[in-house]
């Protein structure tokens, strides 16, 4: 016997046919909302619903979707992360920046940019401003690389924007490397020996203490005595300047020694043998005649000693005192007149006194 009153199905349920006495539960997959529904609703895309009779659906995980409405398990939410609707697994650009997977280094990386020469340097699909900390992939990081969009170059030592692989003159001391390995130099420092003069334009760019040679004697300025002569470097010592002189006057001193001391020996009567003293001798007895006073020559006069250090001062002197070059004129005095390298004018008498012209009194000096 037919009821005369209807009731509606429970929401998670539902009767799609007419004169049913009870109602269906939703499939899984599925879900009902509300009650006296005649259908049940699938899941819509990126949800699932894993029980029958369900009132509602859950959402995937972000950034994952499904393949299909009715989705019946949070296995059927595949991972798409960037959003194109092909999940990873298939999707050749999973982030979407225009570089396959299989040659991204950021394949997981940012999102919403396209990989370009500006973007992405070395198009590695990782993005230069945010992800890239070696935009030209050389294999040095930014941070350490001179250079850091030039694949070839990552040091610039002398800071030209020339890439020191490239760079012929890493130290920019107008000395090229090459040079530099051939002289012992660092081809890296610009001053190699440290003395405030580069290695291109010190004459001497390993020793701190000299960097010019005037005369290119190949001795430098400060230890070359005559830095603008070329046939001598070095002011002669004492000895060999007056070795000479002193060897003369030596020389005297023991000729002059040895000469009095035989004039003394010669006026010193001579003592016979011992032998010739003892032995007897028969002597005719006579009268004696007085003993004549020996000849004894009178001591030699020894002459003054010499003051050696007064000679050699004076000598010195001497040596120093201005002489005529051999292009020296002489004038109606008989005079030798000429002119010195630093504009002081002399003049040598016939008897070698040496007179200078003060040019402030306009008068002659003797020089002494």
């Amino acid at each position: 016997m037919g009821s005369s009153t209807q009731y509606l199905c429970s929401p998670g349920t539902y009767q799609d046919s007419l004169g049913q006495t009870s109602c269906r539960n939703a499939d899984s997959g599925y879900y009902v909302p509300s009650e006296g529904q005649s259908e049940q609703t699938p899941a819509p895309l990126d949800a699932y619903v894993v029980s029958a009779q369900s009132t509602s659906y859950e959402n995937c995980q972000e950034n994952y979707i499904t393949l299909q409405v009715a989705a019946v398990s949070a296995d059927d939410c595949y991972l798409d992360t960037d959003g194109d609707r092909i999940h990873d697994i298939v999707d050749q650009d999973d982030d979407g920046d225009g570089v396959d997977d299989v040659l991204d280094l950021c394949s997981l990386g940012l999102m919403d940019w396209v990989s370009d020469p500006v973007s992405d340097f070395d198009g590695d699909g990782c993005k230069d401003s945010d992800e890239d900390s070696d935009d030209d992939n050389d294999g040095f990081p930014d941070d350490n690389d001179a250079l850091p969009l030039d694949q070839s170059e990552w040091s610039d030592n002398d800071l030209d924007g020339i890439g020191d692989n490239s760079d012929t003159d890493d130290d920019n001391d107008a000395l090229s490397d090459s040079d530099e390995e051939a002289m012992g130099t660092d081809p890296k420092d610009p001053d190699t020996d440290d003395d405030g003069f580069n290695d291109g334009v010190d004459a001497f760019p390993k020793d701190p203490t000299e960097w010019s040679d005037s005369d290119g004697d190949g001795h430098g300025d400060n230890g070359d005595a005559f830095p603008s002569d070329a046939s001598k470097y070095l002011e002669e010592d004492f000895i060999a300047k007056y070795g000479l002189v002193i060897g003369l006057v030596v020389v005297m001193l023991v000729v002059g020694l040895g000469g009095w001391a035989v004039m003394r020996r010669k006026g010193e009567p001579e003592n016979p043998p011992v032998s010739e003293q003892t032995q007897s001798v028969i002597i005719p007895v006579q009268s004696e005649a007085p003993p004549e006073e020996p000849n004894i020559d009178p001591a030699p006069q020894l002459e003054p000693e010499m003051d050696t250090s007064q000679f050699l001062e004076e000598l010195e002197a001497d040596l120093h005192k201005p002489r005529p070059p051999a292009d020296a004129k002489m004038n109606e005095q008989g005079q030798l007149v000429w002119i010195d390298d630093s504009g002081t004018v002399y003049a040598q008498n016939p008897d070698g006194s040496v007179l200078t012209f003060d040019v402030a009194t306009g008068t002659w000096d003797t020089l002494d």
